[in-house]
Order: C-alpha cells, then sequence, then structure tokens
C-alpha cells in the first residue's frame, strides 16, 4: 500500500510568494515518478518495492513496504500495474486496460488510475519484458536486460492479409517477434472404386513453421507474404471390375517475411497428398505419388544461417488406371484462393 505524503499547509492565506511557490513545486514535480519493481531483469513475480515514490493526479505517494500487484494477469497479452489511489492510500492492480497519456498529469492514465508499469505475462507464471512507464515514450519501449525475449503475447502489426500477395510496411526500432509458416498441401484424391470404395488418398502437409524474436535498432522496410495452399488430387474413376488411382495434392506455396538489412524467414508449403489407390478385383490403379521431400532447405535470418526439415515435395504424377476403365484421377497443379499459412509481425 502507498501512502499521501502530505503537502504543507498554507498558515497564512496572505503570503502570495508561499502561494506561487506551493503552486511552481506542485507543477514542477508533474509526473514525478522514481519507482522500482522486484525481478526487474528476469520473469520473476514483480512486486512494488519499498521506497518507490510517484504521483497521482499531483498527489505524492510513498510506498512504506514492499506491496504485492492484485489481480490476475490475462496470459500472453501485455498487461499493465495501475496505481489505483483511494484517499490517503493507493493500492496496485494488473489490467490489460491500455492508458491514455494526459499531459497535464504527466502521466499514463486511465481515469483517476496512473500506469506505473507494463509486461507481458507467459505461462507458469513468468512475466516478460517489465517497463516502467515514467515518461510519455516509455510506453513504447523494451527492456535490454530482461531474459529472451518471448515469441508471445504483444501486439499484432503487421499480417500479410490477402493470400499470394505482398505486404510492405516500416518497423521502427523495437522489440518484435514473427512467425510464418508455409501454405497447406492439396490433399490427394481418392482412389476409383469397383462398386466398393477406392483407398482414400492422404491428407497434405502443413507449411513449415518458426517464430522468432529479435530487436530493431534502425528503421527498416518489411515485405510480408502468405503462399497459398494446394489444390486437391482429382478422384479415381469407377470401373466394372477395377477402380483407377486417385492423383496427388499439390504442394502449398511458400510464405516470408523479409526485413532490410536484418534477414529473411522463407517458409516452404507442405507436401501434397498422396492419392489413394483403386479398389479392384483383379488390381486397381495405384494413386499418385506426393513425392518425396527434398533435402534440407536453408534460411538466413540475422546473419546467421540456420537448417531446417522440409515438408515440400515434388508434384506426384496421376494414378494409373485399371483395366478396361477411364485413366486415373489428375495430379493437382494448380494452387487455391485460400491459406492456412500467415506472415505476421508482433510489437512487444
Amino acid at each position: 500500500m502507498a501512502v499521501l505524503v502530505p503537502e504543507p499547509s498554507i498558515e497564512d492565506p496572505t503570503i502570495k510568494d508561499w502561494e506561487k511557490l506551493l503552486s511552481r513545486v506542485t507543477f514542477q514535480a508533474g509526473g514525478f515518478m522514481l519507482l522500482s519493481l522486484e525481478n526487474m531483469d528476469s520473469t520473476g513475480v514483480p512486486r512494488v518495492m519499498q521506497g518507490s515514490r510517484f504521483q497521482i493526479n499531483h498527489a505524492l505517494f510513498l510506498v512504506e513496504t514492499t506491496e504485492s500487484i492484485s489481480g490476475v494477469p490475462v496470459l500472453n497479452q501485455v498487461n499493465y500495474v495501475y496505481a489505483v489511489p483511494n484517499g490517503e492510500t493507493a493500492t496496485f492492480v494488473y489490467s490489460t486496460t491500455v492508458p491514455v497519456f494526459d499531459p497535464v498529469f504527466g502521466g499514463w492514465y486511465n481515469g483517476d488510475r496512473r500506469a506505473v508499469a507494463k509486461m507481458i505475462y507467459g505461462a507458469n507464471n513468468t512475466f516478460w519484458n517489465k517497463v516502467i512507464l515514467d515518461t510519455e515514450g516509455s510506453i513504447r519501449n523494451f527492456n535490454p536486460n530482461s531474459d529472451t525475449l518471448p515469441t508471445f503475447g504483444g501486439k499484432l502489426i503487421i499480417e500479410a492479409g490477402v493470400v499470394g500477395g505482398l505486404v510492405f510496411d516500416v518497423l521502427r526500432p523495437g522489440a518484435y517477434y514473427l512467425e510464418v509458416r508455409g501454405g497447406k498441401g492439396g490433399d490427394g484424391g481418392n482412389g476409383g472404386s469397383d462398386g466398393r470404395d477406392g483407398e482414400k488418398g492422404s491428407q497434405g502437409d502443413y507449411g513449415d513453421y518458426k517464430t522468432v524474436s529479435f530487436i530493431l535498432t534502425q528503421y527498416s522496410m518489411v515485405a510480408l507474404h502468405r503462399g497459398n495452399d494446394g489444390n486437391n488430387g482429382g478422384n479415381g474413376g469407377y470401373g466394372y471390375s477395377n477402380g483407377s488411382g486417385g492423383g496427388s495434392g499439390k504442394n502449398g506455396k511458400a510464405s516470408y517475411i523479409h526485413i532490410e538489412n536484418f534477414g529473411l524467414l522463407y517458409m516452404l508449403g507442405g507436401r501434397g497428398g498422396r492419392g489413394g489407390s483403386g479398389r479392384g478385383g483383379g488390381s486397381g490403379g495405384a494413386g499418385g505419388g506426393g513425392g518425396d521431400s527434398p533435402a534440407r532447405d536453408k534460411i538466413t535470418w540475422n546473419g546467421l544461417t540456420d537448417a531446417i526439415t522440409s515438408n515440400n515435395g515434388i508434384d506426384g504424377g496421376a494414378g494409373n488406371s485399371g483395366s478396361n476403365i477411364t485413366a486415373g484421377g489428375a495430379g493437382a497443379t494448380t494452387f487455391l484462393s485460400t491459406s492456412s499459412g500467415y506472415a505476421r509481425i508482433y510489437k512487444l
């Protein structure tokens, strides 16, 4: 709990100089904050430390003993610590409500509550990137002494929304994380029947996925691309004695994020599914293969080369036909206008 530090009373209201001095001191100290948290540079639970002092609406408060913060922080979001005045005391609570800067009172406020700190709350009761909100610009800061930056929380600021298109923007210096996934491979077509159902085609793989935290020290151009999903393979045909095989699905298209003078994160699309074999009393046609995955792919990020295992594959062929029936289902060669992939950037 914080207690009110009393101002000197005016014994003689006719002393104008004293009134002027009191007024000047009050406004000179407007927005004053000298506050510290326990576990400031780690993921440990924060408490407001003894000796911290700050103003709320021009009234000065002192923390006499180290204080816990009440309420339940919201998982994977930026949580603010508000000092809540109640007469001559003030308590501290968590809230996800974003404050607004008040230049008259010199601080970040929501009503009469002053936001004194912000942080991201993560799993296992961890608190990341603790920042004291003592200036107008502090809300845009990150804590350079924190543990490794999290790959969760924060605010989504840029996303490649149009499938197959590019989005361009500029990132200011600060702490971020991004996540990229390639488009999904199409499903293989089902095998044809001879009166009984043919083998089901296999599902296409999801695209490669990666998430990375990073810090920019300069303004940088960024380009984001969201790769298309692959189309499904054609189903095999019906035969009197033998069904033909289904065609393979199309591979998904790559998604990527490129940040100027920093790095390229390129995630391949998923491999198309294998077509199902046809059903036959003799022998049904074989399904089209989804193709083998290529060797390990390379990406470059922040000047480092990283190896990733790719799910991408060579497009499979069409399924073979059985005897006395039409040809098997065709392997897919086109992309869909939808995507299970994404390219997103979050501000911490």
